[in-house]
């Protein structure tokens, strides 16, 4: 049942993610070299403070590793938590028209007979 509703879903994203991947490799480059001007430009400002700040932190995070290790494994210990709290029966009633059918088997035990 799962099938059904999952798989047409899956096949959708996963075209669209080839498909994104092959426009970023060949039309996107080919007007960037078109529209891009050839002597270069400058950062943002806003994006000079972000360096900034990130190579702050990563220099403390090399200089005191023990800080990266205590971050993973309670961002680790977190993801496991609310993972478990998450619900695990998301199938939405489908209603297609279909047939589903069963096939089940009376046990009869040795000696009795069917009775009316």
């Amino acid at each position: 049942m799962e099938g059904k509703l999952f798989a047409p879903v899956a096949l959708t994203i996963i075209m669209a993610l080839a498909s994104s991947l092959l426009i970023a490799f060949t039309i996107v480059p080919a007007l960037a070299s078109l529209a891009l001007q050839p002597e270069g430009g400058h950062e943002p400002v806003v994006m000079q403070k972000i360096h900034v700040a990130y190579v702050r932190l990563r220099d403390f995070i090399w200089r005191k590793p023990k800080w990266l290790y205590l971050a993973s494994l309670v961002s680790l210990i977190l993801a496991a938590v609310l993972y478990s709290l998450v619900g695990k029966t998301f199938m939405p009633t489908m209603d297609e028209g279909d047939l589903i059918i069963g096939v089940e088997k009376l046990l009869w035990l040795e000696g009795e007979t069917q009775s009316s």
